[in-house]
């Protein structure tokens, strides 16, 4: 049973009132922090703010007050549990703290906060239901767990993340994940409502309970956000708490609240009515657009590229000589899988894995591959297209010179070749026009860790006068590409030494160095070699 509430002139203790304005505040400011992409208006709001001041702010925060032993340079992605979100977090917590105290000093007088109540469980709940739709629809058209792809059937077991194993699990039934979705759409739809609200809330939270396990177990990057849900829902729950328990646990008769509207006019009951009902249309509407867009792209009934499958090697033949299948050989093809479009994944007879772009001809009946390290290729197609156009003009407008230039040639390269594989962006260094004044000095900070492919960067830099390297000497890295291969002639007087890889001419000469110094030591006692280094830089200057 249930009855309706009209919002009263009851006097709330003294620790309501405290609690109630932190959690208001809390929960108001975690959603506009975290709008999750979709919300109307509030996301439009949220991206300015984001861009301008968050991703400026929160990195300098992680730098000057949590003194982060490395820089934020990574924001809100498909990971909702990146360091900026965890520091974006406590910063949302700081700034309700502080709130909730001026609020406490200025407001003495309010009996209650019955009114402000009503909309923090208005917008809690339809922060849920839009969660909770969305990730539902997710389920239903098998697009957050869609059946694994081939690359997963043959990748040892032992190699999977915790992540990829869940990811595995769910994704191998349908018909778990009609139940999982439905399970989520079945709040949804009760929280619509607010006089189901309460029993909507409790299966809320029961569902997003169990995805919270199952991302803190298996490692799955929503942590914050699943946990967040599980305190919304519980909140919308709480006013019928004791209700509940005395119904289930004690075995008796009660009526759960539904909280009446602060306004009772008709009128106000016309435009209320109407609006919800254009945000549920779009609520439910856009997000199933989108699951059925998602759909026709990655889910099993998605178009298969041509050749699609996992293919085993029986022959190997290189330089017209065919190669036996050894445990030892580096280069044997074992598996040649054939996954999307335009790529090809090639597992070697030692179970490394090799990624290539492909293309195939069917009428010539021949597969072009590609080194993917050697320069990276896509499908000239519209998606892409569209895909690198919005980067191309987000990497214009940040000033992004650079980038910028490089999406540009790939757009070029895109138009010149439709739906064709092209290499998306040049292989040799760019050279500008003009050369930069600035910056006028370059300093670099290396250790023992500094080795190999960082070394050989090394060797390059300081042949500017720009550069001052600091730190301790190298690991000796460079040393392991120096490699050669001697021959003893008859004559014991010489000896006949010659290269293996492209840097052993540098052994020839005595004094090459194997370990890299710095040209200004910093003492490993030194504990801040940045500022160390800033310190120098200012003494040299002021000269």
């Amino acid at each position: 049973m249930e009855s309706t509430l009209p919002l009263s002139e009851t006097q709330w203790s003294t620790q309501q009132k405290l609690f109630f304005r932190f959690v208001f505040l809390y929960f108001i400011i975690y959603i506009f922090f975290n709008p999750n992409n979709e919300y109307p208006v509030i996301n439009y709001l949220y991206k300015g703010l984001n861009e301008h001041v968050l991703q400026k702010l929160i990195p300098w925060i992680g730098k000057h007050i949590l003194h982060l032993p490395y820089a934020i340079t990574t924001f809100t992605n498909g990971s909702g549990d990146t360091t900026y979100d965890y520091v974006l977090l406590l910063f949302g917590f700081v700034v309700s703290v502080l709130g909730f105290i001026v609020w406490s000093v200025l407001d003495r007088k309010s009996i209650n906060y019955d009114t402000l109540y009503y909309w923090l469980i208005v917008i809690v709940r339809y922060y849920l239901i839009y969660n909770l739709i969305s990730y539902g629809l997710a389920k239903v058209y098998k697009t957050q767990f869609p059946a694994p792809y081939l690359t997963r059937l043959v990748q040892p077991y032992g190699n999977s993340s915790p992540m990829g194993l869940a990811w595995i699990f769910l994704g191998q039934s349908t018909l778990y994940n009609y139940f999982m979705g439905f399970a989520e759409l079945l709040p949804a739809f009760l929280l619509i409502f607010r006089r189901t609200q309460t029993i909507g809330a409790l299966l809320s939270f029961a569902v997003m309970l169990n995805i919270l396990m199952i991302n803190l177990g298996y490692d799955v990057c929503v942590k914050l956000l699943s946990f967040h849900l599980c305190l919304m829902s519980l909140l919308v729950a709480a006013r019928d708490i004791q209700k509940v328990f005395d119904f289930f646990f004690l075995h008796r008769s009660t009526l759960l609240s539904a909280l009446s509207a602060p306004i009772h006019s008709k009128k106000w009951r016309l435009v209320k009515n109407t609006v919800k009902l254009l945000l549920l249309v779009w609520l439910v509407g856009y997000n199933t657009y989108e699951a059925e867009k998602r759909s026709k792209k990655y889910s099993a009934d998605a178009p298969k590229p041509a050749l699609y499958g996992i293919y085993h090697v029986t022959s190997f033949i290189r330089n017209n000589d065919t190669i036996p299948p050894l445990a030892t050989d580096t280069t044997r093809w074992n598996r040649l899988i054939i996954p999307v479009a335009g790529l090809a994944q090639v597992r070697l007879v030692t179970d490394t894995l090799r990624r290539f772009a492909f293309e195939p001809d069917t009428i010539l009946k021949q597969v072009v591959l590609y080194k993917t390290e050697d320069a990276s290729y896509a499908n000239s197609n519209a998606n892409t297209i569209e895909s690198f156009t919005k980067t191309y003009e987000e990497l214009v407008k940040n000033k992004r010179f650079y980038s910028s230039y490089l999406y540009k040639y790939a757009l070029d390269a895109f138009k010149e070749n439709p739906n064709k594989l092209v290499k998306c962006f040049p292989d040799s260094t760019i050279i500008f026009d003009t050369i930069y004044s600035y910056p006028k000095h370059v300093s670099i900070l290396i250790d023992e860790s500094t080795v190999s492919a960082g070394e050989l960067f090394l060797l390059k830099a300081v042949q500017s006068d720009k550069v001052i390297v600091y730190g301790q000497p190298t690991n000796e890295g460079i040393e392991l590409l120096n490699q050669t291969e001697d021959e003893h002639f008859p004559c014991p007087l010489f000896t006949f030494y010659y290269p293996l890889v492209k840097l052993a001419p540098y052994v020839e000469k005595k004094n090459f160095p194997t370990r890299l110094s710095p040209n200004i030591e910093i003492p490993y006692t030194e504990k801040d070699w940045v500022k160390f280094v800033i310190d120098k830089y200012r003494i040299s200057t002021s000269k």
